[in-house]
Protein backbone atom coordinates (compact mmCIF):
# COMPACT_ATOMS: atom_id res chain seq x y z
CA UNK A 1 0.00 0.00 0.00
CA UNK A 2 1.56 3.31 -1.03
CA UNK A 3 1.87 6.29 1.31
CA UNK A 4 -1.00 8.23 -0.31
CA UNK A 5 -3.42 5.32 0.13
CA UNK A 6 -2.36 4.89 3.78
CA UNK A 7 -2.88 8.60 4.38
CA UNK A 8 -6.33 8.58 2.75
CA UNK A 9 -7.30 5.49 4.75
CA UNK A 10 -6.15 7.13 7.98
CA UNK A 11 -8.11 10.26 7.16
CA UNK A 12 -11.28 8.22 6.55
CA UNK A 13 -10.94 6.57 9.95
CA UNK A 14 -10.42 9.97 11.61
CA UNK A 15 -13.49 11.39 9.86
CA UNK A 16 -15.62 8.42 10.91
CA UNK A 17 -14.30 8.58 14.48
CA UNK A 18 -15.16 12.29 14.66
CA UNK A 19 -18.58 11.78 13.09
CA UNK A 20 -19.68 9.06 15.51
CA UNK A 21 -19.15 11.47 18.37
CA UNK A 22 -21.88 13.79 17.08
CA UNK A 23 -25.22 13.79 18.89
CA UNK A 24 -27.71 11.75 16.89
CA UNK A 25 -24.92 9.67 15.36
CA UNK A 26 -23.30 8.29 18.51
CA UNK A 27 -24.93 5.11 19.79
CA UNK A 28 -24.55 4.20 23.45
CA UNK A 29 -24.11 0.42 23.34
CA UNK A 30 -25.60 -0.27 26.74
CA UNK A 31 -28.70 1.89 26.21
CA UNK A 32 -29.21 0.51 22.71
CA UNK A 33 -29.02 -3.13 23.83
CA UNK A 34 -31.19 -2.58 26.90
CA UNK A 35 -33.84 -0.84 24.79
CA UNK A 36 -33.67 -3.42 22.00
CA UNK A 37 -33.99 -6.35 24.39
CA UNK A 38 -36.32 -4.72 26.92
CA UNK A 39 -38.70 -7.71 26.78
CA UNK A 40 -35.99 -10.15 27.93
CA UNK A 41 -35.44 -11.09 31.56
CA UNK A 42 -33.02 -9.07 33.70
CA UNK A 43 -30.61 -12.02 33.73
CA UNK A 44 -30.66 -12.29 29.93
CA UNK A 45 -30.21 -8.53 29.50
CA UNK A 46 -27.20 -8.57 31.83
CA UNK A 47 -25.72 -11.47 29.84
CA UNK A 48 -26.35 -9.53 26.60
CA UNK A 49 -24.49 -6.51 27.98
CA UNK A 50 -21.54 -8.62 29.09
CA UNK A 51 -21.25 -11.07 26.18
CA UNK A 52 -23.26 -9.59 23.34
CA UNK A 53 -26.58 -10.93 22.01
CA UNK A 54 -25.11 -13.82 20.00
CA UNK A 55 -23.07 -15.28 22.86
CA UNK A 56 -25.96 -14.62 25.28
CA UNK A 57 -28.06 -17.09 23.30
CA UNK A 58 -30.35 -14.81 21.32
CA UNK A 59 -31.49 -16.80 18.30
CA UNK A 60 -30.49 -16.03 14.74
CA UNK A 61 -34.07 -15.45 13.58
CA UNK A 62 -34.73 -12.95 16.34
CA UNK A 63 -31.51 -11.09 15.55
CA UNK A 64 -32.41 -10.99 11.85
CA UNK A 65 -35.89 -9.71 12.66
CA UNK A 66 -34.48 -7.03 14.96
CA UNK A 67 -31.87 -6.04 12.35
CA UNK A 68 -34.60 -5.69 9.73
CA UNK A 69 -36.66 -3.50 12.09
CA UNK A 70 -33.64 -1.30 12.82
CA UNK A 71 -32.79 -0.98 9.12
CA UNK A 72 -36.39 -0.10 8.26
CA UNK A 73 -36.59 2.48 11.05
CA UNK A 74 -33.32 4.16 10.00
CA UNK A 75 -34.33 4.08 6.31
CA UNK A 76 -37.68 5.73 7.01
CA UNK A 77 -36.07 8.37 9.22
CA UNK A 78 -33.36 9.14 6.66
CA UNK A 79 -35.85 9.25 3.78
CA UNK A 80 -38.14 11.56 5.74
CA UNK A 81 -35.25 13.91 6.49
CA UNK A 82 -34.20 13.88 2.81
CA UNK A 83 -37.76 14.63 1.73
CA UNK A 84 -38.04 17.47 4.22
CA UNK A 85 -34.70 18.90 3.12
CA UNK A 86 -35.88 18.96 -0.49
CA UNK A 87 -39.18 20.73 0.20
CA UNK A 88 -37.93 24.30 -0.22
CA UNK A 89 -36.91 23.61 -3.84
CA UNK A 90 -35.52 26.24 -6.19
CA UNK A 91 -32.37 28.07 -5.11
CA UNK A 92 -32.77 26.94 -1.51
CA UNK A 93 -32.32 23.37 -2.71
CA UNK A 94 -28.62 24.02 -3.43
CA UNK A 95 -28.11 24.83 0.25
CA UNK A 96 -29.95 21.71 1.40
CA UNK A 97 -27.85 19.23 -0.62
CA UNK A 98 -24.81 19.29 1.73
CA UNK A 99 -27.06 19.00 4.79
CA UNK A 100 -28.96 16.11 3.22
CA UNK A 101 -25.71 14.34 2.36
CA UNK A 102 -24.41 14.77 5.91
CA UNK A 103 -27.60 13.44 7.47
CA UNK A 104 -27.49 10.43 5.13
CA UNK A 105 -23.94 9.52 6.16
CA UNK A 106 -24.80 10.19 9.82
CA UNK A 107 -27.73 7.78 9.54
CA UNK A 108 -25.47 5.19 7.89
CA UNK A 109 -22.89 5.49 10.68
CA UNK A 110 -25.60 5.20 13.33
CA UNK A 111 -27.01 2.12 11.59
CA UNK A 112 -23.54 0.56 11.34
CA UNK A 113 -23.03 1.01 15.09
CA UNK A 114 -26.45 -0.43 15.95
CA UNK A 115 -25.98 -3.48 13.73
CA UNK A 116 -22.49 -4.09 15.05
CA UNK A 117 -23.78 -4.01 18.64
CA UNK A 118 -26.76 -6.19 17.73
CA UNK A 119 -24.43 -8.86 16.39
CA UNK A 120 -22.15 -8.80 19.43
CA UNK A 121 -19.39 -6.28 18.80
CA UNK A 122 -17.75 -4.56 21.75
CA UNK A 123 -18.35 -0.91 22.56
CA UNK A 124 -16.49 1.50 20.28
CA UNK A 125 -15.76 3.64 23.33
CA UNK A 126 -13.28 3.11 26.14
CA UNK A 127 -13.48 5.48 29.12
CA UNK A 128 -15.42 8.06 27.10
CA UNK A 129 -12.99 8.13 24.16
CA UNK A 130 -13.33 6.52 20.74
CA UNK A 131 -11.22 3.39 20.38
CA UNK A 132 -9.59 3.97 16.98
CA UNK A 133 -8.65 0.31 16.56
CA UNK A 134 -12.26 -0.82 17.00
CA UNK A 135 -13.48 1.90 14.62
CA UNK A 136 -10.93 0.80 12.04
CA UNK A 137 -11.48 -2.93 12.43
CA UNK A 138 -15.24 -2.98 12.80
CA UNK A 139 -17.16 0.15 11.92
CA UNK A 140 -15.27 0.87 8.70
CA UNK A 141 -15.93 -2.70 7.56
CA UNK A 142 -19.65 -2.44 8.38
CA UNK A 143 -19.86 0.84 6.47
CA UNK A 144 -17.97 -0.66 3.56
CA UNK A 145 -20.42 -3.54 3.35
CA UNK A 146 -23.37 -1.16 3.58
CA UNK A 147 -21.97 0.91 0.72
CA UNK A 148 -21.17 -2.19 -1.34
CA UNK A 149 -17.39 -2.08 -1.29
CA UNK A 150 -16.28 -5.52 -2.42
CA UNK A 151 -13.05 -5.51 -0.40
CA UNK A 152 -14.95 -4.78 2.82
CA UNK A 153 -17.48 -7.48 1.94
CA UNK A 154 -14.68 -9.99 1.57
CA UNK A 155 -13.22 -8.92 4.92
CA UNK A 156 -16.54 -9.60 6.69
Amino acid sequence: MDELTKSESGNLVKIIAAAIQLPGVKVNRENFLLNTFKDESVTTRNRILEQGPVKAGIGRRKLERLAEQIINTRTIASSTMSFAAGLPGGLAMAATIPADTLQYFGAALRLAQELSYLYGEEDLWIDGAVNMERVTNRLVVYCGVMFGVSGASAAV
